[in-house]
């Protein structure tokens, strides 16, 4: 009693007659926030909140970057808040560290599930799928549209349309020639490639040809035999006429001692053109088809030939006795 005492200010420590400051952020003395730093100064502390979150340091809360537009995400990129930051996250058919994102092509990396017979064309993020020409579906699934049975093809009238896998082919007929979509008829007759007998006619006709057998023979014009007219038809030749069958007809001929064209045949009178050949003395008598040498009385003789009778030797004389 009658004296004092001294003692130290709030903010340091000491006997009051010797004050240091006090180290409340060391001591753990401070009402700083769980996550903000603690500064000690001269007689107190400050507390600060760290980044990614807003408050005076003794209450810190967490700013949520991604609700405004500053996060720094690439627009191809989510912003993902996390506790005091954020994370960039790249969409999907992006690539890169969020902050910047470039297009994956997927086509070209091969990544599409696009069908065998689409086509993949890539698009900012993602890509499509399209079915290739002569073929149908979402371009993840195709199947071959059959030109053919459909009548989308433009094969010639004269050729088949044989369906292939996103396509068509298109074969010329039989008896045409062309690429299958323009095709003309082969004359197989001109070109020889007709299978026609050797002595038939060949007819060309629109994608064939046609054999027919020519007169004197029989058959179908692939194969044909020769008409024996004189065995089978008969009559053809004159009565006094000889047929002689030949490759493909035939001939007449008037017999000897008879004149004409085989169809129609005359005696020849030999004994008016000399050609019986009698002898002088003798008599020539006309037959049908030859004629006849007669030697005259007094003769003997076959007529072409004939020799004086001796009656007088051989006792025929008629003189009187």
């Amino acid at each position: 009693v009658g004296g004092y005492a001294c003692g130290c200010a709030p903010g340091y420590e000491g006997d009051g007659y010797a004050c240091s400051d006090f180290d409340e952020c060391a001591a753990g003395v401070d009402n700083c926030d769980a996550v903000a730093s603690c500064t000690n100064i001269e007689g107190s502390f400050l507390c600060s909140c760290p980044p990614g979150f807003a408050g005076d340091g003794t209450i810190c809360a967490d700013v949520d970057e991604c609700s405004g537009e500053e996060h720094g995400c690439d627009e191809n990129a989510f912003c993902f808040n996390e506790e005091g930051s954020y994370a960039c996250v790249c969409s999907g058919g992006f690539e890169g560290d969020g902050k910047e994102c470039k297009d994956i092509d997927e086509c070209a990396l091969g990544l599409d599930e696009c069908a065998a017979d689409a086509a993949c064309m890539n698009t900012p993020g993602h890509y499509e799928c399209a079915c290739l020409p002569g073929f149908e579906g979402t371009g993840f699934q195709c199947t071959d549209i059959d030109e053919c049975e459909l009548g989308l093809h433009e094969c010639s009238p004269d050729a088949q349309c044989v369906n292939e896998k996103g396509g068509v082919a298109c074969v010329c007929d039989d008896g045409f020639e062309g690429d299958g979509y323009t095709c003309v008829d082969v004359d197989e007759c001109a070109a020889g490639t007709d299978d026609c007998h050797e002595v038939a006619d060949c007819f060309n006709t629109m994608g064939g040809f046609a054999c027919a057998c020519p007169s004197g023979y029989s058959g179908d014009g692939k194969s044909c035999s020769d008409i024996d007219e004189c065995a089978e038809i008969g009559d053809v030749c004159h009565g006094y006429a000889s047929c002689t069958n030949s490759d493909g007809g035939f001939e007449c001929e008037c017999l000897p001692g008879f004149d004409g064209d085989g169809f129609d045949c005359v005696d020849i009178d030999e004994c008016a053109t000399g050609e019986a050949r009698c002898a002088p003395e003798a008599s020539c008598t006309n037959l049908e088809g030859g004629s006849s040498c007669t030697c005259p009385a007094g003769y003997t003789g076959d007529g072409y030939s004939c020799a004086d009778i001796d009656e007088c030797a051989i006792e025929v004389s008629v003189c009187p006795p």
